[in-house]
């Protein structure tokens, strides 16, 4: 790793290197009291490209969210540079990870994919909307969150359904507030359903990443192929488009999709994927 040094004497990046190293070492020390060290060192690289496929979901949905808020169409330049920074973030994982090869576009397609997915369920039309904004805001976070706790688990051998469990119930809350205080929103009624958009995401990342799947948790539909979705009324059809995919016939995956998208057979599921 390369390290850019002041011209002041070089004293403060030197002493910024030795912090990250510093840091760096304790993290792995620690990770390595708890499993072998093989593990230890797969987990940590894993823990990285989990980390920037978090961000990567975080910053498109923030993207789309800003779009939402001033009934505009989403910037390429906003989309463009969050898909770079995921490019060098990826990239920067070290060590014998779970997985090898160039992968990282793999994982940007996937995680575009299901941003896409959420975003045609969350904003079906283009006005300026401070509710689907937040919804939107607060997708990536729980994303985010969602991957991290992945993450955690690989380095320190813990179970995630504390965790996965706890950053779901963070955004059914979320949504039911966001559609009390931020009044009209454009859909409503819909956490079950984008949390299941997150979940697939958060699955399909590891699974890419030779982590397995399963570790959403069971209060969503789309964790099961023979699982129901719950009626929503007053959801938009855009959303319950998404479930239709995910509860198609795989691997034939004959659902039904939003419109700009098909339905399509991707690991073990059915997924909503742009054309």
């Amino acid at each position: 790793m390369m390290y850019r040094f002041g011209t002041n004497g070089g004293w403060a990046g030197w002493i910024g290197a030795a912090r990250h190293l510093t840091s760096r070492a304790l993290t792995l020390a620690a990770c390595a009291m708890l499993v072998s060290p093989a593990v230890c060192a797969a987990a940590t690289c894993d823990a990285t490209r989990l980390a920037a496929s978090g961000l990567l979901a975080k910053r498109l949905l923030a993207c789309h969210a800003a779009a939402a808020k001033h009934g505009a169409e989403v910037t390429t330049i906003c989309l463009d540079t969050a898909t770079t920074k995921f490019g060098f973030k990826f990239d920067s994982a070290s060590g014998d990870c779970s997985t090898t090869g160039l992968i990282g576009s793999t994982v940007q397609a996937l995680v575009t994919s299901q941003v896409d997915t959420a975003v045609a369920a969350l904003r079906p039309a283009l006005d300026a909307n401070t509710c689907a904004s937040s919804k939107l805001q607060s997708t990536g976070v729980a994303v985010r969150s969602g991957l991290s706790c992945i993450g955690r688990s690989a380095k320190k051998g813990i179970p995630t359904d504390p965790c996965l469990v706890k950053q779901e119930a963070a955004l059914t809350a979320k949504y039911a507030t966001l559609e009390v205080k931020k009044a009209p929103c454009l859909t409503t009624l819909d956490a079950t359903v984008v949390s299941g958009i997150a979940n697939h995401l958060t699955d399909s990342v590891a699974i890419t990443l030779g982590l397995g799947g399963g570790f959403s948790s069971t209060a969503t539909p789309t964790d099961t192929k023979t699982s129901t979705p719950t009626p929503t009324p007053t959801a938009t059809p855009t959303s319950t488009a998404a479930i239709g995919c995910n509860a198609g016939n795989f691997p034939a995956c004959n659902g039904s999709c939003p419109v700009g998208f098909v339905c399509i057979a991707l690991f073990s599921t059915c997924s909503c994927a742009p054309f």
